[in-house]
């Protein structure tokens, strides 16, 4: 199934210690890339967001935002507050008077959270493995939801392109058909002008080895069918099971784009050129829908 590398998921929490809220949105990115924003007091679980992330993305620059409040009316907040203020006191109440500062003047409790802030407090979290437990169950609704939305922008995708290929099909065919008449009506022409300044078995010879040039110049046969071939195989493509087919679309693209700029140089059918203009548009806008495809 065709996934959009563009979503968004969110996923809410209020517990104990407090409010957890944990989002992710990505964009397309040819590699993987993983960004976490989490408290530094939590950071211990990178590794075990980032492989839930891994499971479920391939291909897609993907952010992870964790934001955290705790409870204000919390015992244990206000313990482990305490706890680590104090001995941050005595500590830079020393220093302070070591530079014969007075530590009344300089060390407040606003400086005191400063320093605090610094440093990371597994402590403010009771409880490890509930904590571990919490964002796991959070990943998990946010990831869910998140691939939900990835898999209805990519069945929009997947529409829209399918409609296009349809009309490449169409223009491909018209090609194909216009294609058989004009070695035809080449070897035609030729033969009046010639006809217009001798007769005779000499001139028909060269009508012959001119046609037979052109033909071999002009003759688009095997751009078209390997066009038609990579437009099946796209469109079989589509429809399959692997998780990430964004690269080999892209690829698959660049080649039809190939072939018909090969069909338009060696053609000088007016409506053919015309054909090919149309069938590159579609190809284009079909190519900026394969870029946000897994």
């Amino acid at each position: 199934m065709i996934k959009s590398m563009t979503a968004f998921g969110r996923a809410e929490k209020i517990t104990s210690s407090g409010r957890f809220v944990l989002e992710i949105h990505s964009v397309n990115r040819k590699t993987l890339d993983i960004a976490l924003y989490i408290p530094k007091d939590l950071i211990r679980f990178d590794i075990d967001l980032r492989q839930m992330i891994g499971e479920v993305v391939q291909r897609g620059s993907v952010t992870l935002r964790l934001s955290v409040t705790l409870d204000q009316n919390s015992t244990h907040l206000f313990s482990t507050y305490r706890e680590r203020l104090k001995p941050l006191k005595e500590g830079w109440s020393k220093i302070a008077e070591s530079l014969g500062l007075d530590p009344k003047e300089e060390i407040n409790l606003p400086f005191l959270l400063r320093q605090l802030e610094a440093t990371a407090s597994p402590d403010l979290y009771p409880d490890d493995e509930e904590i571990k437990t919490i964002l796991k169950e959070l990943a998990t609704e946010a990831l869910s939801l998140f691939s939900e939305r990835r898999k209805q922008e990519g069945q929009s995708l997947l529409e829209d392109m399918e409609a296009r290929l349809k009309a490449i099909e169409k223009d491909v065919l018209k090609i194909k058909n216009k294609a058989q008449d004009a070695v035809k009506k080449y070897r035609e022409k030729l033969l009046e002008r010639i006809k217009e300044v001798s007769t005779g078995e000499e001139c028909d010879e060269r009508i012959l080895r001119e046609v037979a040039l052109y033909a071999e110049k002009v003759d688009i046969t095997e751009e078209i069918i390997r066009l038609e071939t990579h437009l099946k195989q796209f469109s079989k493509e589509l429809h399959t099971s692997q998780k990430s087919i964004g690269r080999t679309l892209d690829f698959m693209i660049q080649e039809m784009h190939r072939e018909i700029n090969t069909i338009a140089s060696k053609s000088a059918d007016i409506e053919i050129s015309s054909l090919t203009i149309t069938i590159k548009s579609e190809l284009e806008k079909i190519r900026e829908q394969v870029q946000n495809i897994e």
